[in-house]
């Protein structure tokens, strides 16, 4: 332990006697030297003129520097200046060779060859994080055989936390070294505890001082890679369009507005020297990597510090500089920007579709490569499937009669509600139906039960055969049908007066096991018995974590604060009310604009690696809509107000 708290002393120790640039400070950076200062791991290079401590984020370091510094902080300079080791190394000045021999016989560090240490080359960052790869306990070796190889330590680096992207960094700084090494006190280890804990116990840092300083981010805003957004410069291109010009300029207004900081203004014609967001056609090269946009409309690309906002037309341009605008700048949001936040694609509006569309399921089936969606029909009478290639062809899909209720029919009439599932491997519709003409004027018929249509080939846009009631006997709505741990349930909203969440498994398909239907959900809350006492709609998802999840509407559909609400399943037998954890407000909810957001499904993008929402609100009918969910650090699903129709997103991921 003592040898690997050294060396991380050696690491983040290694800045101190490193001479003092003018090359002004970055932020984030500033940030990261000032926590490890606070845990007396930086002493810094020298006293600024307001007596802080300059920390020279932008200089660079040596390797023989580099050297030098991890021999100190090891405690071995007396040993390494009386002893005889020797190098192989002819190009090292008199100062440096007992360092070098040292670090050379202790297999700390090697030479650029047999004979050649290159001692005044700066570090670079390949070299900065195989130090502290291996301060992590993980060996390097080129032939393969051992955690990563050392001349690429990237996809490693990134796997363990030490860097957001396995890409290598062309300008390394001592500020990048700082990220880094704050990064590695919380850094996956391959065997023991994290190095946070292990300078606290060791009694080098103080652990009240540690837990706060691991609390702070580093920058309270927007960054580009590891630039601030302060710190970026906008660039057009030197012909650019009158459209170009002025989007840059809102964008500008926007930044100087959130931040009190007005961004440069650059043409193509400037070379690239830090941060940029380039709008329109540029020479740049993160601008060329843009292709067939009249096919993919819009496109934000980020690589490193720099990103694009490039688009089909100037209206799509207008549209998507807003939409970056609303999403990363306004309110001044915790967002660091990386490769994976590239998007290419559409921009959409809601709502999706304006003819009735209430009750929506949307499935995307990565077989077919087709969106798939059901909704109630205005009539209540019949099931009509749709399909699309782009989520955007569902607004004007046609679609196709799959089951039409009537006299002759298992259903008579009150036919709503209808989910499309694939279960063991075959495609099934459910939905809820009145089996009889009783009881025609109430609200919610006594005889409407849940059935099942099962297709009659792989194909989920082909025929469907009516199957079966689920239960006969169970007066119920709104089945939807999941998986869970290689076992079929149905969640449904029982109606006893009161519509409740209820769960029961599947003996097949087609049949609900009676023995065991278990109510795990009542209207209860404040928010949920506004309008009627009302649970419905249920559907499940389970999150990038594996925890599984049933959204669920609530109060009365027809009332302006119809809403989602949110349960999470936390025990062990999912059949039992106490397993289930009921949020207790709405998670979804209208606003001024957007009324009665509710009954919503819950599907993948087409690549796998977005969740969306399909719900309906109120537009003179019910209409649909959709929109991402995103999951913050913990987890936890996250679910922002209904999109107005004023604002764009992007279609969802992996779309052709």
């Amino acid at each position: 332990m003592k040898k690997i708290l050294a060396l991380l002393l050696a690491a983040v120790l290694l800045f101190s006697v490193i001479p003092l640039t003018s090359a002004a400070e970055s932020t984030m950076e500033q940030q990261a030297a000032e926590n490890l200062h606070a845990l007396g791991l930086l002493a810094g290079v020298g006293t600024n003129a307001d007596g802080s401590v300059n920390f020279d984020v932008n200089g660079s370091l040596t390797r023989a520097q580099s050297v030098v510094q991890i021999v100190r902080f090891l405690g071995a300079e007396k040993t390494a200046t009386t002893e005889s080791n020797a190098n192989p190394f002819t190009d090292l000045a008199a100062w440096a060779v007992p360092y070098v021999s040292y670090a050379y016989a202790n297999g700390i560090t090697s030479g650029r060859s047999a004979t050649v240490f290159d001692p005044d080359t700066a570090m670079n960052d390949a070299g900065f994080l195989t130090l502290l790869l291996r301060v992590l306990g993980y060996e390097d070796k080129n032939d393969g055989s051992g955690d990563f190889v050392w001349s690429d330590p990237y996809t490693a680096a990134a796997s363990v936390g030490l860097i957001d992207t396995a890409a290598p960094d062309a300008n390394f700084t001592r500020g990048d070294a700082f990220i880094i090494c704050y990064r590695a006190l919380t850094a996956t280890v391959k065997n023991g505890d994290k190095l946070c804990d292990r300078l606290v116990k060791a009694g080098t840092a103080d652990a009240e001082t540690m837990a706060s300083v691991l609390k702070t981010a580093f920058f309270d805003g927007l960054t580009i890679g590891s630039a601030p957004i302060t710190s970026a410069s906008v660039v057009i291109g030197k012909d650019a369009s009158a459209t170009e010009k002025q989007m840059a300029q809102n964008l500008i207004d926007d930044i100087q507005k959130a931040y009190d900081v007005t961004l440069p203004l650059l043409t193509d014609e400037t070379a690239k020297s830090g941060a940029e967001i380039v709008i329109g056609e540029t020479a740049r090269a993160i601008s060329l990597q843009v292709t067939d946009l009249a096919k993919l409309e819009a496109a934000m690309i980020v690589s490193g510090d720099s990103l694009a906002l490039r688009a089909a037309t100037n209206a799509k341009l207008h549209s998507l500089t807003d939409w970056f605008s609303d999403n990363y700048i306004a309110g001044k949001p915790t967002i660091r920007l990386t490769e994976a936040h590239t998007k290419v694609g559409e921009l959409l509006t809601n709502p999706l579709r304006t003819d009735p569309s209430g009750d929506p399921c949307i499935e995307y089936d990565p077989e077919t490569g087709y969106y798939y969606a059901l909704y109630s029909s205005p009539n209540n009478d019949r099931v009509i499937l749709y399909r699309a290639k782009h989520l955007s062809g569902l607004g004007t899909a046609e679609g196709k009669e799959i089951y039409v209720a009537g006299d002759d029919q298992e259903i008579k009439y009150k036919l709503f509600a209808p989910e499309l599932v694939k279960v063991d491997g075959k495609w099934y519709i459910y939905a809820s139906g009145a089996m009889s003409w009783a009881d025609i004027n109430n609200t919610v018929s006594r005889y409407t039960r849940l059935f099942c249509l099962e297709a009659v080939s792989d194909d989920p846009y082909g025929d469907y055969v009516f199957k079966g009631f689920l239960d006969k006997n169970i007066w119920s709505i709104d089945a939807h049908v999941f998986t869970w741990e290689g076992e079929n349930y149905v969640a449904f909203a029982r109606c006893t007066g009161k519509n409740h969440i209820a769960i029961a498994r599947l003996k097949n398909p087609w049949t609900l096991d009676a023995t065991r239907v278990t109510t795990i959900a009542s209207p209860e809350l404040p928010f949920e018995t506004i309008e009627g006492y009302i649970n419905e709609g249920p559907h499940t998802f389970v999150s990038p974590d594996g925890r599984l999840f049933i959204l669920y509407a609530a109060n009365s559909v027809t009332d302006k604060n119809y809403c989602l609400g949110l349960l999470e399943f936390t025990g062990e037998d999912i059949l039992a009310k106490s397993s289930w954890t009921k949020t207790e407000y709405a998670v979804f909810k209208g606003t001024d604009e957007i009324l009665s957001p509710g009954h919503c499904s819950v599907f993948l993008s087409p690549d796998g690696t977005e969740y969306w929402l399909a719900y309906h609100y109120r537009g003179g009918t019910r209409i649909l809509a959709a929109q991402q969910i995103t999951f913050d650090a913990n987890g936890d699903p996250v679910f922002s107000d209904p999109l107005s129709p004023n604002d764009v997103y992007f279609a969802p991921s992996g779309e052709d």
